[in-house]
C-alpha cells in the first residue's frame, strides 16, 4: 500500500512538473482587418447632461469607409444615432 501510494505521489510530481515546463501560448497577432477598424469613445455635453457616445469607421478599400455613431442611454444600452458609407470622389 504504501509503494502503491509512493509511486502515485512521484508520478503526481514528475506530470506536474512536465506541465510546468511547457512554453506558454503566443497571443495572437491581429490581422489586417484590425487594422482598417477605426474606434472613438467620448464623453460631452447634450442637453445639460453628460453623455457617453463612440464613434467607429470601417475601411473597405482605400476610397471607402463605413461609419456609425452610437450613444449612451440612461439604462446603459447604446442607440444608433447615424450611420452610413462615404466613397471618394475622384
Amino acid at each position: 500500500m504504501r509503494t502503491r501510494l509512493l509511486n502515485l505521489a512521484v508520478c503526481l510530481v514528475l506530470s506536474s512538473g512536465l506541465a510546468l515546463a511547457q512554453s506558454p501560448a503566443e497571443k495572437p497577432n491581429p490581422g489586417p482587418e484590425h487594422k482598417k477598424l477605426g474606434y472613438f469613445v467620448d464623453e460631452a455635453k447634450m442637453g445639460g447632461k453628460m453623455v457617453k457616445s463612440r464613434y467607429s469607421i470601417k475601411e473597405l478599400s482605400p476610397t471607402s469607409y463605413t461609419f456609425k455613431w452610437e450613444t449612451q442611454g440612461e439604462d446603459g444600452a447604446w442607440q444608433t444615432v447615424m450611420e452610413g458609407k462615404s466613397t471618394k470622389v475622384s
